[in-house]
């Protein structure tokens, strides 16, 4: 029989079910995580996995004392960025902060993995609960973390969230530890973008923080910016190879995020942009390719279909810019029936994208090339206009509404936020554009 117990108000708890709230919050929140840059999760997705994470989280909270123990319980055996979102979004309902004391301490011991679950779940909880922590954490110099912490938060949430901070940007600028002052980087895009604050920041002696003040110098200033975030890929490229390990993951992903907004700031028809896509290991270019969104490029993406490493993703990309559909079009290649192949397929982080056919694709290339718009950004084979950017943020997969987000900076949409507020937020912009 499941072992039961009794809330702090009486109400019965079953455990093994509290247990698998847990559980299930952990992996409903990773999907929302993970899901950024997804080429096949959408918002109307996005909203389901939110409401699910929503749901056992709830859940979580009406078992009281016995929910945070089975919770923390599971951030000490897993120790993940999963498990420390569920328990900060519990800790952020206690009154007295001593379970976020204790959540703070499995965060400081492997800050690169898990703060990003702490600043979810400051996202996560609401402006009210989230501000007196950022208010109280954005001037601790003596704990750079938590300053990391609350600009993040600040950078992802609320508008209100931002208010902390402003007075302090100078001080934050200055600090002594990097991260800080590539976190304040973030935070001075939105909040001073012409100021002396980035200027400062974009002179900077560590390359994470000329990187970040260069991301957010490119809202306002794209010509200025790009050439300053262009040196900065080029000396990481140069670096980052000799890593092993979680080092290495690491610097793959900041460079990816740098090549993402790289690819946006460069004007079409850059020279300089053949050269870079030699340059970068293969998915890494096709990233870039796909951001920089301009057609010109397409014959170097589907030299990437010849290579299994990198055939799906390439396949993936060119649709993306095209607008055609692989499988609809029968450019796809026919998925052998073996269980094994299908097996390997299934943990490949291509799974679900269809094998393209490259001489098809060719074919297609020489036929119809020429019609796509040439020398202005462009997806689904349409000029990136305000109408189609629009849509791609109520419509596309995450991996463009992250791209169209980006192309309107006067929204600062996130999409990592929660997928409601978003929905939100859209709502709004819509009727504001309609009126």
């Amino acid at each position: 029989m499941a072992p039961l117990h009794a809330a702090d108000d009486d109400t019965l708890i079953i455990e093994p079910l509290v247990q698998r709230h847990v559980g299930d919050a952990a992996f409903y929140w990773a999907q929302h995580d993970s899901s950024v840059h997804s080429p096949q999760i959408d918002l109307g997705r996005l909203l389901h996995f939110d409401r699910l994470l929503q749901a056992h989280l709830d859940g979580i909270v009406v078992a009281g004392q016995e929910g945070w123990k089975l919770a923390f319980e599971e951030l000490d055996r897993w120790k993940g960025a999963s498990e420390t979102f569920v328990c900060a979004y519990l800790a952020l309902h206690d009154q007295d902060g001593e379970r976020l004391r204790t959540v703070w301490g499995r965060v400081e011991a492997d800050v690169g993995r898990n703060l990003r679950g702490l600043v979810s779940a400051l996202n996560w909880v609401g402006a009210d609960r989230a501000l007196p922590w950022l208010e109280r954490w954005v001037g601790a110099d003596h704990n750079p973390a938590l300053q990391v912490t609350a600009l993040r938060a600040a950078v992802l949430g609320d508008e209100l969230l931002l208010a902390p901070a402003k007075p302090l940007l100078p001080r934050l600028a200055a600090s002594p530890a990097a991260p800080v002052r590539a976190a304040t980087a973030r935070l001075a895009g939105q909040l001073d973008p012409a100021g002396p604050v980035l200027a400062t920041l974009l002179r900077d002696d560590d390359p994470v923080v000329r990187a970040e003040a260069a991301i957010a110098l490119g809202w306002n200033a794209a010509n200025d910016a790009a050439p300053l975030l262009w040196k900065t890929c080029a000396e990481w490229i140069g670096n980052h190879h000799a890593l092993q390990g979680w080092p290495r993951f690491q610097a793959e992903r900041r460079l990816g995020r740098w090549l993402r907004y790289l690819g946006a700031l460069l004007p079409p028809g850059h020279p300089a942009v053949p050269r870079l896509l030699s340059q970068l290991p293969p998915r890494l270019g096709l990233l870039l390719a796909l951001h920089h969104a301009d057609p010109a490029h397409l014959p170097w993406v589907v030299t990437q279909m010849d290579a299994k490493e990198t055939s799906r993703f390439a396949g993936w990309v060119w649709s993306m810019l095209t607008g055609v559909a692989l499988d609809e079009a029968d450019m796809v290649v026919t998925e052998p029936e073996i269980e094994e192949e299908l097996s390997l397929l299934s943990r490949d982080q291509d799974a679900g994208l269809p094998e393209p056919a490259p001489d098809r694709v060719r074919a297609w290339m020489d036929a119809y090339a020429t019609r796509l718009p040439h020398g202005t950004p462009c997806l689904f084979g349409q000029a990136l206009t305000d109408t189609v950017v629009t849509d791609l943020l109520c419509n596309g997969p995450q991996a463009l509404r992250w791209m169209a987000a980006l192309r309107m900076p006067q929204l600062f949409f996130n999409i990592r936020e929660p997928a409601w507020r978003q929905c939100l937020l859209l709502e709004q912009f819509q009727q504001s554009a309609a009126a």
